[in-house]
This record gives structure tokens, sequence and C-alpha cells, in this order.
């Protein structure tokens, strides 16, 4: 997968008092810049952060954190809200698409069964 992080903007290995485990600190640029490509992605965040070398629970705290922001500063910039107008449009062909399949799929059972199947016909969308 496409997903390259450089984590050179973080400290790495800070030692965290207490418990003797080492602790990466990475600053909010950094954190944005994970969620912004992320989001690009398209992928799950557990794939993402697996290849990204992230704990999925961090990963997924940056995400609550920064996503809405990040949205918006693509829009501001005239993005396309992250592919998300493009996918929105995509959706809406498919469910198009479907609607008519529904549709062709009714017409073919009505002919072919008649009233022994109205009762199941009636629980499919309206026409």
């Amino acid at each position: 997968m496409g997903t390259i992080i450089d984590k050179s903007r973080s400290n790495m290995g800070e030692d965290m008092p207490g418990n003797g485990k080492r602790r990466n600190r990475y600053d909010d640029e950094f954190k944005r810049s994970v969620v912004r490509e992320l989001i690009n992605s398209g992928e799950a965040v557990t794939v993402f952060a697996r290849h990204a070398g992230i704990e999925q629970s961090v990963l997924h705290r940056w995400v609550k954190r920064f996503s809405k922001e990040v949205v918006l500063s693509e829009h501001d910039a005239g993005g396309d809200l992250c592919g998300i107008d493009t996918r929105i449009r995509g959706l809406a062909q498919e469910v198009a698409l479907i609607r008519e399949n529904v549709s062709t799929l009714r017409t073919i059972v009505e002919k072919a069964f008649g009233d022994r199947y109205c009762r199941d016909l009636s629980q499919l969308p309206p026409k």
C-alpha cells in the first residue's frame, strides 16, 4: 500500500516515568499530515496504522482530534473534500442503477408468477 510516513519530526524513544517504556512524541502538524494521508488513502484505520507503524489506538485519537480540521482545510483550499464529492456522485449513480435493476426484476417476477408472489412484491421498494 502507499502509506509513507516520515517520522523524522518525532521525539523517538522518550522515556516514560514509572513504567520503563519508551514513547514517541509527534507534533500536531505531523499528526494532521498522517490523518490527511489516512483520509486520502481510503484505507481502514487498522490497515493504515499497521503500514505506518503507528498504534491503532493512537491513530484513532488523532483522527478524532484532527479529521474535521483536515477535511475543512481541504475544502477551503478548493479541494474535493478528500474525494467525498466524487464518491457521493459515484454512489448516486450506483443507487440509480440498482433502482433500475429492481424495477426490471419486479416486472419479470410479476410476469412470471403473477398473483402468487404479489404479497412478497409489496416488500420491495416502490416503482
